[in-house]
């Protein structure tokens, strides 16, 4: 439910790591999350075409918004 509402937010608008998802729920909604509570979420988003998945220049996948 957090990714489809960040979304929407237009929060995916430019890429995103997963940590710095992460960094993000937790500094500005006050939500603490691990990377594994959230890669199915972020995972099923994908899956749906909320977000696109790329890999970054840093080996780590990047989303941003399928709109």
């Amino acid at each position: 439910e957090i990714i489809k509402s960040l979304a929407e937010d237009g929060f995916f608008d430019e890429s995103k790591t997963i940590d710095k998802i992460i960094e993000y729920c937790k500094e500005s909604l006050a939500f603490t999350y691990k990377v594994t509570e959230l890669s199915s979420s972020l995972t099923r988003a994908t899956r749906s075409n909320l977000l696109k998945r790329s890999k970054g220049g840093n080996g780590q996948y990047e989303y941003t918004s399928a709109k």
